[in-house]
């Protein structure tokens, strides 16, 4: 299973970091998906195993065992919604 990181800002990256470390495999979801392709943190984050996907991506929440929200995601994310539709 995989950890899915919400936004993958400064504290979606170090989560993302530390669950990499820990030889966890992660999903991150950012609206701005493709600009975070050229950036340096994120291209080592990629190369270390993190998937970066976009936040409009059918994320197959069957493969989702745990999933961090980072602090600027609004509550009403429709990502979110579908999560907490699982519970």
């Amino acid at each position: 299973k995989k950890t899915l990181v919400i936004g993958m800002g400064l504290s979606g990256r170090s989560v993302a970091l530390t669950l990499l470390r820990m030889q966890k495999k992660v999903m991150g979801v950012d609206k701005s998906y493709l600009m975070l392709q050229n950036d340096p943190q994120i291209l080592s984050l990629i190369e270390s195993g993190l998937e970066l996907v976009s936040d409009t991506y059918p994320v197959p929440l069957q493969e989702i065992d745990l999933a961090i929200v980072s602090p600027g995601i609004s509550p009403d994310h429709l990502l979110l919604k579908a999560l907490n539709s699982t519970e």
